[in-house]
């Protein structure tokens, strides 16, 4: 027979402690991109300035709005209540639901503390992370639409000389097709 192995568990059953619970609310901000204009002016490599629409603040193929809305993040510090563990490999999780729940939601023992102060700095520290971690996203989020616009003004510019081009050479074509050859003229005189 195998071996006994016994598991130390934080905090015992029906202990109420602080849980860190992930949360945030959504605030309307003027686009950061356009600064609420709805346009951009892209001055080409050639010097040529474009006055184009702001594809940040615009959701999908409508105009553009002036305005997104922007995820602010925040932790905030709740009373738990540990009902039951659940292990997961080697993750160990507490839930506040009862016992006889058929769906109940997990809290990471990271995220559980005996004390609110601890609670609160922990909640701190994850709010301050994760602002900062939006913040890297939407400038990133930022540079790729300016290079998607950049890109899509140089794309169209270059499918309009492509397409004059294109009609240059149907104009010639079709010049030729209209003078009569010295051939046909003989056709006709006899």
């Amino acid at each position: 027979m195998g071996e006994k192995h016994s598991i130390e568990i934080p905090f015992a059953i029906g202990e109420e402690v602080w849980c860190a619970r992930p949360g945030g609310q959504e605030d309307r901000v003027t686009c950061p991109d356009c600064a609420g204009n709805l346009k951009h002016v892209l001055t080409a490599g050639n010097g040529e300035s474009v006055e184009l629409e702001c594809r940040s603040c615009a959701l999908s193929f409508e105009s553009p709005r002036g305005w997104i809305m922007r995820r602010v993040p925040g932790w905030y510090p709740e009373r738990f209540t540990c009902r039951r563990i659940v292990g997961w490999g080697n993750e160990m999780r507490y839930s506040d639901s009862l016992p006889d729940a058929t769906v109940y939601s997990c809290m990471d023992v990271d995220h559980l503390f005996r004390d609110r102060a601890d609670c609160d700095a922990f909640c701190t520290k994850m709010t301050e992370q994760q602002r900062e971690h939006m913040e890297e996203q939407s400038i990133r989020h930022l540079a790729s639409k300016r290079k998607d616009l950049a890109w899509s003004y140089t794309y169209w510019t270059r499918q309009i000389k492509s397409t004059e081009r294109d009609l240059e050479r149907i104009r010639a074509r079709l010049v030729k097709c209209k003078k009569p050859t010295r051939k046909a003229k003989a056709v006709n005189d006899v």
